[in-house]
């Protein structure tokens, strides 16, 4: 059975799928730097489908901190993604298919984009076709498995901006054991 998406606003949608049409429709067509304000008919369903966000509270606090939403480019692809702009002039991605499925990243998910963003900060071109198993070799090489490895490892959520990161315990660990283990 599909699972109806009912904003707050009093949108609903069908399907997941509708509504990852509408929304994805909307960031497909809009140019990059494109803003939607209170003023614009899509503000009211963006705002409605961000505040269903998992990490809503996370990345905004709340929701009088919303002035506007923009279409930025992000990620380690440079793919179109929404982002927050909050009235201090800071910005937040996040993800419109994350928000309609309301479902957090796992903890390792979280590591594998900090471990990337660890990487791709240092002085790699990051493309690596294996990363995800050499994640889970590292974690195993530490006596642990993807399921049971240290909270610790990876940032807290409310210290997420943009991206998860490792913290300095095991930083410095992963990037001597990646370029012993990159071939």
């Amino acid at each position: 059975m599909a699972k109806r998406v009912e904003l707050a606003n009093g949108t609903s949608f069908k399907t997941q799928s509708e509504a990852m049409r509408y929304f994805k429709f909307i960031l497909n067509s809009s140019p990059l730097d494109k803003t939607f304000t209170p003023h614009d008919e899509e503000f009211s369903n963006i705002l409605a489908l961000y505040k269903q966000h998992p990490e809503f509270h996370w990345k905004t606090k709340d929701v009088t901190q919303v002035k506007e939403f923009m279409i930025k480019s992000s990620g380690q692809f440079h793919t179109k993604c929404f982002h927050v702009v909050h009235h201090d002039g800071s910005l937040a991605d996040w993800s419109y298919k994350t928000a309609i499925s309301m479902q957090l990243k796992t903890q390792f998910q979280c590591f594998m984009d900090g471990a990337r963003s660890l990487l791709e900060t240092s002085s790699y071109s990051f493309r690596d076709a294996d990363f995800k198993a050499k994640c889970v070799s590292f974690i195993e090489s530490k006596g642990f498995t993807i399921d049971t490895f240290p909270t610790n490892w990876i940032s807290s959520p409310e210290k997420l901006q943009y991206r998860s990161s490792l913290t300095a315990d095991v930083s410095e660990d992963f990037v001597d054991w990646y370029e012993k283990n990159r071939v």
